[in-house]
């Protein structure tokens, strides 16, 4: 049984109980039907809802090119085991799917959306709109150096999502200690509550077969025990720095080192070994990339843009590529 509106057929969570709203339970076997009026009720097509550093919506139309055309959104599985912001799977919004990343606090902000807890995510972050444009730096600091519960799972979600907006240019870094030092991005007016599109994506998820993950990218798939014959599997690792100055893979305490990446190549055989269809991105490595060459993978290099870089002059078009295999 579950709990919903019968004015807003909005989760009984998620409702509120407002203008007259009134709750009652239905049975488990209707739920679909209502999951469908939901979807129905969409205005937007849900989209990334962080701006992630090394995001790849413009590299989208490269992407898509391969996707084979024997793997069904709507039946097959998908798999992303560098979530970020899932830029990918919002595009093909597959039916089924498993999605990991090693970042618990990345983690616990798509576990807000998965699981409900998005009300409480609401309120903070309509609190941060109202507030921040007050006094934006003090407000970001404030809300960076806090050191949030572990059981306050909206709250936390608010504070990943609001830094990364109010931040500089949606990087993720934290120092040995596991704390967040990304400074403010200095831009007082950013939308830090882009609620229509945010709950978008909390009706999605709610409404497939999703299951969410913070763990190593060689163990989350082992844990599951799934069918990969036909699955597609997206593989997005934190980049090898492309100067002695730019090392933004301290995405967590522990990072992802050169070893990791070499780790990773193995990893990408084993699945194709299993049937899966394997795309992965990386930088534009030549020794790293002739790894998966030996590996009898596809590599492809393409034109990414990248906006990093502190200096705005020094943005743009980069090297990378993209690898299949499977």
């Amino acid at each position: 049984m579950k709990l919903r509106c019968d004015y807003c057929f909005e989760d009984g969570r998620g409702c509120g109980l407002e203008k007259g709203h009134r709750l009652h339970h239905i049975p488990t076997d209707e739920v679909s039907h209502i999951e469908a009026h939901l979807k129905s009720k969409m205005v937007v097509k849900p989209r990334p809802f962080l701006k992630w550093v090394g995001g790849k919506t413009l590299l989208l139309p490269e992407l898509l090119k391969r996707v084979p055309k024997s793997w069904n959104p709507n039946t097959d599985l998908y798999c992303e085991l560098f979530l970020g912001a899932g830029a990918l799977f919002w595009e093909l919004q597959p039916k089924r799917a498993v999605l990991n990343d090693a970042n618990n606090e990345l983690y616990i902000t798509w576990l807000a959306l998965e699981h409900c807890f998005e009300n409480d995510m609401y309120a903070a972050l309509r609190w941060l709109q109202h507030n921040y444009p007050k006094k934006p730096e003090a407000c970001y600091y404030h809300w960076r150096s806090l050191r949030l519960p572990e059981h306050a799972i909206g709250a936390r979600a608010a504070r990943t999502i609001f830094l990364n907006k109010a931040g500089f240019n949606g990087l993720y870094r934290v120092n040995k200690s596991g704390q967040f030092n990304v400074p403010w991005g200095q831009n007082p007016n950013t939308n830090v509550f882009d609620e229509e599109n945010l709950r978008a994506c909390a009706v999605f998820l709610q409404s497939i077969d999703v299951r969410l993950r913070d763990s190593d990218f060689a163990d989350c798939l082992v844990t599951e025990d799934v069918n990969l014959r036909g699955a597609l599997i997206y593989l997005d690792p934190p980049y090898i720095p492309v100067s002695k100055t730019s090392n933004f893979t301290s995405y967590t305490t522990e990072g992802f080192t050169y070893v990791d990446q070499l780790r990773l190549v193995q990893y990408a055989v084993w699945l194709r070994d299993q049937g899966a269809h394997v795309i992965l991105s990386n930088a534009a490595d030549e020794v790293l990339i002739e790894s998966y060459r030996r590996c009898r993978f596809t590599c492809d290099l393409v034109s990414a843009r990248r906006s990093i870089n502190s200096k705005a002059s020094k943005r743009g078009p980069i090297g990378e590529y993209i690898i299949t295999g499977g």
